[in-house]
Parts: structure tokens; sequence; C-alpha cells
């Protein structure tokens, strides 16, 4: 009997110390969590010594996994024709003539299509190349050179460097900046992929914004400035990166072509509000998604002070009719006798201090809060 009183009294210290999560700075207070009134049942059992919840994955690794998986959905589909790629200014090229300079050789001349979409070659001056594909470069150029310069011209025509149908990418993805196309058009999906992924703080949402003529801005601020101004004006196509990514919706995949900025914003910020008897009163950011319960939320707080009342605390949450107050019990949730209560983004935990305590006395103007930390 001695060694099972031992091990209840070890099993209730354990309680108090899980459950002062939320009181690491303050301890156990005398009116909270040093007093359990049940104990586990399983208590005596050994610990396996794994982990209790299996460390979970971030948001951007698990967005990658579906991503990746979307696109190779994408990628097995049959391909839509876009035709050759045709060229543009910028793009480089290598021109291989036979017998230009010496009969049984071939000169490679080195040339880049100007901004009004001209190549300039030996004798027969200046070639458009804007507009049409590399193949069909090489059958002008051989009508150019044939029974006037050469007999039986020979010509190839390589693309060294696309430069010409660029593609900006912004915001919330892992490496943003201006992307130069080898096809004509992409996707959404392709672009995002090309520029890493997404990041932790990306949102639901791609604004996707049409070039309209005008050329991709090479910075990508510059960029996301102007999805923004967009969106504004209903310029910007937005795409659902849930019904996307994580359902796997292909219709919503659009394509991308020249001079077209694809913006990922950031999630919005979510705050909860810990106020009260509480060390570190103030609002406190949700990052990442994550699910706080009360306890944490005290815990966020600095834990309790030594004015504290757990069981006398409230939630208070905005509702579409205004504000809801309940009573909530932390004794009962850290012991178990009560479900644990998860704030939503934007709700209020009052910790008060006697029965008489008054809930006005608490609750301050959030706009005077500020953001004081983060987790």
């Amino acid at each position: 009997m001695g060694a099972l009183a031992s091990a209840a009294r070890a099993a209730s210290r354990t309680v108090c110390a899980g459950a002062l999560l939320l009181a690491t700075a303050a301890g156990c207070s005398r009116q909270d969590f040093s007093r359990p009134t049940v104990h586990n049942p399983l208590s005596h059992m050994l610990d396996s010594g794994k982990a209790y919840v299996p460390p979970g994955k971030s948001t951007a690794e698990v967005r990658m996994e579906r991503m990746t998986k979307a696109l190779a959905a994408h990628r097995s589909q049959p391909a839509a024709d876009a035709g050759d790629y045709r060229l543009g200014p910028g793009d480089a090229l290598k021109v291989g003539i036979f017998a230009l300079e010496e009969p049984g050789k071939t000169a490679f001349l080195d040339r880049t299509v100007s901004e009004r979409g001209h190549v300039t070659l030996p004798y027969i001056g200046k070639i458009q190349a804007g507009g049409v594909s590399a193949r069909d470069l090489e059958q002008q150029v051989v009508r150019a050179y044939a029974g006037k310069y050469i007999v039986d011209p020979q010509i190839t025509v390589s693309i060294t460097d696309y430069r010409s149908v660029a593609v900006t990418v912004a915001g919330s993805v892992d490496k943003p900046g201006v992307y130069y196309l080898r096809r004509n058009q992409s996707t959404v999906l392709e672009m995002l992929a090309q520029a890493g992924g997404l990041t932790e703080e990306s949102g639901d949402a791609v604004l996707l914004v049409r070039a309209e003529g005008t050329k991709a801005p090479q910075d990508p601020d510059a960029a996301t400035e102007a999805a923004e101004a967009a969106a504004e004006n209903g310029r910007a196509v937005a795409v659902d990166l849930k019904e996307l990514i994580d359902e796997g919706n292909l219709l919503v995949n659009l394509r991308v072509g020249n001079g077209d900025i694809v913006t990922v914003p950031p999630r919005p910020k979510a705050f909860v509000y810990v106020l009260g008897y509480v060390r570190r009163p103030g609002a406190y950011e949700l990052k990442d998604g994550m699910q706080v319960d009360a306890l944490r939320a005290v815990a966020l707080g600095g834990g309790l002070n030594s004015d504290a009342r757990a069981s006398n605390s409230t939630l208070i949450r905005e509702t579409p009719t205004g504000h809801t107050a309940v009573a909530i019990d932390l004794i009962k949730i850290a012991h178990g006798l009560r479900p644990s209560v998860y704030l939503q983004p934007g709700d209020t935990l009052v910790v008060g201090s006697g029965i008489d305590a008054r809930l006005a006395e608490y609750i301050k103007p959030r706009a005077t809060l500020g953001a004081t930390a983060g987790f």
C-alpha cells in the first residue's frame, strides 16, 4: 500500500506540472492546479519512451507533397498543343550556315533577337525572327540565301537562351523572381513548382494578373504591388489553392503566358487575446494555422499570477449576432474533468480572480494591445 500511495502522489505532482505548461513562470497557484481531484488509473504503467504525439509536418511541407502529386497528375494528362516556341526579343540563337565562309565548313553565328524582332546575317542583312519558330526561321534563311549567295543552303537554328517569354512569380513562394519559359505558355501549378513551392506564410489563394501587352516586372516586390492593385481594380483572377492543391482539381490550373504575374498573398495574421490575471496579458499571433487550447493560451500569457483563480475564467467569442461570453473552468480542464476548449482567431480568454470579479475590469480595447508575442 505504501508503494501505491507513493505512486499516487507522484501522479498528482505530474498532473500539476503537466497542467502548468500554462503557469511555467508562476508555478502552481494556490487557487488552481495544485490539488488534482482525480488520478489517472493507468499512471502506474511504464512510459514507452516514444513520443506521445508524433511530430507533425509543417504546412509548407504538406502543401509541397500535395502540389507534387497535383503536378504529376497534371503532367500525366495529354498536353495541349501549344505549337513550337515562338521567338521573341532577347532570345539568343546560334545560326549554323554551311559553306558560308569556307567550302565544306559550317560557320556558327551567335545572334540575339532585337527588340523589333530582327536578327542580322551576312549578305542578307535583317531578317524577321520575332513571332516565328526556330524551324520557320531556318526556312526563311534558306530562301534568303538560295540562288543568290549559296547554291544549296544548309541552315540550322538553335535557341541557346530563352529570354522572351517571362512570368513573374512573387509573394509567399520559396524563390520569387522572373522565370523565362521554354514554351509560349505554362500553368499556375508549374510556375509555383518552378518557384520552389509555397512558404509557411502563404495564404489559400493565388492572384493571376494577365499581362495585357506589358512586360513582367523584374522586381518581385513591384510584381506584388501590381497584383494587389489589379486585385483592387478587379483585373486579377483568383485561384483557390485548396481546390487546386489539396483537392487536386486541375480545372482551376489556369494557363499563364508572357508578362503574366503569379502572386501568392500571405495568410492574414490571426490573433487570440489573453487578459486578466496572467503575467503577460496581450495579443498572441496564431502561426502556421496552429490550434491553441485554453491552457496553452494561459501559458502564452506567461502563466497565472498569484491572485488568479483559474476556475473563474471566461471565453469571449465574436459571433454574427454579437459577442458571446462563456464561463470556463480551467481547473476541471487541467484535471480531465472537462474537455479542452480551443480558441478561434479573435477569441479572448479572461482569467479572473475572485468569484465576484467583474469581467469588464479586464477587457480593454484590443487596439491598445498590439501583437505582443508569437510562439
